[in-house]
């Protein structure tokens, strides 16, 4: 998963949340968007995977003004 996510970052041209990564992904992967169990599941192992490597110190989060940031 963490290669889809680096590559969508790479391209992206703004700040991507953490849903528009986890639909990228199961677009990637084929997976139905519209099945919101799969996308609840997928935004959990998306959020997960981007905390692991902010603590890592390869990702920073941004907070922007007027965004809500957790």
């Amino acid at each position: 998963m963490a290669h889809i996510v680096f590559a969508m970052l790479r391209v992206a041209e703004r700040w991507c949340s953490t849903k528009e990564l986890a639909m990228h992904v199961m677009a990637e992967r084929g997976m139905d968007t519209a099945d919101r169990t799969a996308v609840r599941m997928m935004l959990t192992r998306v959020a997960s995977c981007l905390r692991h490597y902010r603590v890592k110190g390869l990702l920073q989060s941004v907070k922007e003004s007027g965004e809500y940031v957790r």
